[in-house]
């Protein structure tokens, strides 16, 4: 006997039949594509490896060239101040600032009438003075042949009249002294140039009262130039400095001087002649002192002698070192090392000494050997031993800061 259905729910089991005939029309389907699908043999993946750039790297003895920068300045310079008083009466036509002299050229005049005066008072007093002398010797010599006839016993000293004698000879020298002084003032009337120089300001001039205390001129000597480089630790450690006293000169390094003047390059060959006995206690740097003949022995037309206050750029000969190779500057890493493509193409780190950097190239000790080349491509996570494909090799230019030297 058949259950009997309320109209609404037989009306709701008739909707719902079309629904569930639908589903499970649809899960046959899928059931049946998934039996009837093909099976996909999983493929081995094939790792490539990295490409990399790379450079050759051939180690060879090089000196070190540092660089470094100053200003020209003179060994000697002083203030030159007269020894005597007076009024100026002649200048020389070099004693502008700026004018050249040569040693002992006259530079000023002082009005001589007064010394000239004091050499004749000299005069005077000597010639008195050596009178007296000789009427004490004569007047000795009387009382010596008195005393031989007249006397009896032995004479002292104020009957012969040694005393008197005495007196008159340091009269007659210190009157000479006296002259020889006068003579002295006289010819400094006569302000001569000590070296060979020129005048950096005058104080003085023609008709001017000049006294002992008063500053002529500001002048230096244009013989020997010097300039102060000023170099940190890391450039001392590659040059050969004397740090000794007398240190032998044949064994300084030399250095080019370099400076742009009148839009050319001009050169000057220097040596380091010595080093600053304190190392600056703000910038923590040593100072080298190198020498400069600012005249050479012989000048082309467009010559230009070292000039005081001129800037310059020097290049230092330094130290000779084994197994420097030239690099570009990206190849080694903040941790001190480079990595090497080794002939199995595999990557290898290596510490390096950074011995000098210019914007393009690092000069570093790197223990290489054949057939190895520096890779120059940034990696970011490299590891020892990773195997990469070299693109191609690259040329280093070698840089005008280092000097290959033959083995």
């Amino acid at each position: 006997m058949m259950p009997s259905f309320s109209p609404v729910l037989k009306n709701w089991l008739l909707r719902l039949v079309p629904f569930l005939a639908v589903v499970m029309i649809g899960g046959g389907v899928i059931s049946l594509l998934t039996v009837m699908k093909p099976k996909i043999e999983d493929a081995e993946k094939e790792i490539k490896p990295r490409i990399v750039r790379a450079v050759e790297a051939i180690p060879s003895t090089r000196q070190i060239v540092v660089t470094s920068q100053g200003t020209v300045a003179p060994r000697v310079a002083i203030s030159l101040q007269s020894e005597v008083s007076g009024r100026i009466v002649e200048v020389s036509d070099s004693f502008v600032a700026g004018g050249f002299f040569q040693e002992g050229d006259v530079i000023l005049r002082i009005n001589p009438r007064d010394y000239e005066l004091d050499v004749i008072k000299a005069e005077a007093r000597v010639a008195e003075a050596a009178q007296n002398l000789a009427r004490q010797r004569a007047e000795a010599e009387q009382a010596a042949k008195e005393w031989a006839e007249l006397g009896t016993g032995e004479a002292n000293d104020l009957v012969l009249r040694k005393p008197q004698m005495l007196e008159a000879e340091a009269r007659l020298k210190s009157a000479r002294a006296d002259l020889s002084e006068a003579h002295l003032s006289l010819e400094r009337t006569e302000l001569k140039a000590p070296f060979t120089g020129r005048v950096v300001r005058k104080y003085v001039d023609l008709g001017q009262i000049i006294s002992t205390d008063l500053k002529a001129a500001d002048i230096y000597s244009t013989q020997s130039l010097e300039v102060r480089l000023p170099l940190t630790d890391a450039q001392v450690a590659l040059l050969d400095l004397p740090f000794t006293a007398n240190p032998d000169r044949a064994d300084m390094p030399f250095v080019q001087l370099q400076a742009t003047f009148a839009g050319q390059e001009r050169s000057w060959t220097a040596r380091i002649v010595r080093t600053e006995g304190m190392i600056d206690a703000k910038s923590r740097v040593v100072y080298a002192v190198a020498g400069v003949d600012p005249a050479p022995m012989e000048k082309t037309d467009d010559y230009l002698p070292l000039t005081v206050g001129m800037f310059v750029e020097a290049r230092i000969e330094g130290r000779y070192f084994d197994q420097v190779v030239g690099i570009p500057r990206e190849a080694v890493r903040q941790n001190g090392t480079v990595l090497v493509v080794g002939i199995d193409n595999r990557l290898h780190f290596r510490d390096v000494e950074v011995l000098q950097s210019t914007r393009d190239t690092a000069f570093v000790r790197l223990d290489i050997m054949e057939g190895e080349r520096v890779c120059t491509s940034p990696l970011d996570t490299p590891t020892e031993n990773m195997e990469v494909s070299v693109a191609g090799d690259e040329s280093v230019s070698e840089s005008s800061l280092v000097r290959e030297v033959s083995q």
